[in-house]
């Protein structure tokens, strides 16, 4: 009998120690460096009390030790079954359409006065053109004259934004294609190629939707 709980007991540890050595390795492969050191923290310690608790006899060690492999297999399940209704979004009635030129950081900073495309957004939104205007006026975020411009960390800031912004307006841009008719794939075949291509740039984690 004894021997079959010692069976038991070494089968439950292999069985953690081997997802948390998984979950240790996956979080170094993704560089998530917090991950490992609270991993560690969770798994090694009680994994090295069951190794005592297996290797050192005392009293009450057949039951001890077959309760810890119950207690810790269903923790296990308790964290991986979905337990409980997930919400959903749900879409009620008819969507209007947003108009992206009204998000604040793109009429500040990218409707300019005296452009075509100034005249017309003001043209259908005039509630909006003076206390625009009276923000344009001000000094640019991040700039000499706000608050919490700093002349080291402020070109930080700055070049963030620039990026980002530079980002937006090449996506903008319609690519010019290299066949005169659209490339036929699968969306598995394009989805690999992505992620593929990303990976080749540097990227750590790659999603399509």
């Amino acid at each position: 009998m004894t021997n079959v709980i010692l069976m038991v007991g070494w089968l439950g540890f292999a069985v953690v120690a081997a997802g948390g050595l998984a979950f240790i390795l996956t979080s170094v492969h993704e560089k998530r460096w917090r991950a490992v050191k609270v991993a560690a923290a969770v798994f090694l310690p009680p994994l090295a009390l069951f190794v005592v608790l297996l290797v050192v006899d005392f009293p009450g060690r057949q039951w001890i030790v077959p309760g810890l492999v119950v207690f810790g297999g269903a923790v296990a399940l308790l964290l991986i079954l979905p337990i409980g209704s997930v919400p959903r979004i749900r879409i009620v009635g008819a969507q209007e359409r947003v108009d992206e030129r009204d998000v604040i950081f793109h009429r500040f900073y990218r409707l300019e006065p005296g452009t075509p495309e100034y005249e017309e957004y003001y043209r259908g939104h005039p509630e909006k053109l003076e206390f625009d205007d009276m923000v344009r006026a001000l000094p640019r975020l991040g700039h000499p004259g706000t608050k919490i411009y700093h002349p080291l960390a402020s070109p930080f800031q700055v070049a963030t934004f620039e990026v980002l912004e530079d980002c937006t307006r090449e996506i903008d841009w319609a690519p010019d294609p290299i066949e005169d008719a659209p490339v036929q794939a699968s969306a598995e075949e394009f989805t690999r190629r992505v992620k593929g291509f990303a990976r080749y740039l540097g990227a750590d984690l790659v999603g399509t939707t």
